[in-house]
């Protein structure tokens, strides 16, 4: 499946530094696909997309279930 999350905060890493911006993501069969600009279509504008409403959340690609376990 093809999913498309729009209205979130993207959370990048560049420079050194993490920043989070208004951006769509996309993913196509399970790959990062694009990043746009929020309401943008692109080339594959025919693709068909689930949509996903990130409204008021945050994307963070690649750290999925992200959490430690401490020792006392």
């Amino acid at each position: 499946m093809n999913y498309r999350f729009t209205g979130g905060k993207l959370l990048l890493f560049r420079d050194g530094l993490f920043t989070a911006q208004e951006k769509d993501l996309e993913v196509t069969d399970g790959v990062i696909s694009a990043i746009r600009e929020p309401k943008t279509a692109g080339p594959d504008a025919g693709t068909s997309f689930v949509m996903v409403d990130a409204s008021n959340r945050l994307i963070m690609p690649g750290l999925i279930n992200m959490h430690t376990h401490a020792y006392m």
